[in-house]
């Protein structure tokens, strides 16, 4: 009646037809020291042979409150607040406007107001619609929140239709480029050709006046501006 096949602190006879006096309910697996996988051994679920954590869970399920966190992801985090016996669900220990069942339900990190890193809280991007774990939802090289510092549309990766992306006009603007102004018929190398025909028609860098370092400016190389 003492036999502990699985070395968890319960007696497979406990463990089979539920006579432990702490949790009296049948159906944990004397061969299998945490019945439930959820990584805490099913004695030490029952605070056997001593409680280590300060908690009772149920040694049958992985999340003994059903509050779709894991008993052992909430007994690891019970600094921020989480308890493996009670519904966490509607807390929110980030602060970030969502409370806990709402960011397991959308991927972000219940204990990290910013999940991607992008300088907007993850609350405050789902209520404007850009992707919390995305830290650039148009993909245009600009962050979201370095989007919202530069007057740029985080959901348009050219904001002011130029064919220039947001985050090549940011990175650029000691040559002149604004990622909120058209900046097509500028010429910011001084070749004779516009920065539009540069990139969509010449192909040439329309940041270097001579693209191909020949000694020649593009404008001299092509005069007709027809990339030929």
């Amino acid at each position: 009646p003492t036999n502990d096949s699985d070395g968890d602190g319960l007696t497979n006879v406990e463990e089979t037809l539920g006579t432990h006096s702490t949790f009296p309910v049948p159906f944990t697996f004397p061969e299998n020291a945490d019945s439930d996988g959820d990584g805490i051994s099913d004695g030490e679920e029952l605070n056997v042979p001593i409680d280590t954590d300060g908690f009772l869970t149920d040694p049958r399920s992985v999340d003994t409150d059903g509050d779709g966190f894991d008993d052992n992801y909430e007994i690891a985090n019970v600094a921020d607040g989480f308890d493996p016996t009670v519904d966490d669900s509607s807390e929110d220990p980030d602060n970030d406007g969502l409370d806990n069942g709402i960011e397991l339900l959308i991927g972000t990190d219940p204990l990290k107001s910013d999940s991607d890193g992008d300088g907007v809280d993850d609350g405050q991007e789902d209520l404007t619609g850009t992707d919390p774990l995305n830290p650039d939802t148009d993909f245009d090289g600009l962050n979201d929140g370095d989007e919202i510092t530069a007057g740029t549309d985080p959901f348009d990766p050219d904001t002011d239709f130029d064919g220039f992306e947001d985050g090549f006009e940011v990175d650029n603007a000691a040559f002149g480029f604004d990622p909120t102004v058209d900046d097509g018929a500028g010429d910011f190398d001084g070749d004779g050709i516009t920065n539009g025909d540069e990139f969509f028609i010449t192909f040439t860098n329309p940041l270097k006046a001579d693209t191909d370092g020949d000694g020649l400016d593009d404008g001299v190389e092509d005069v007709n501006q027809n990339g030929f």
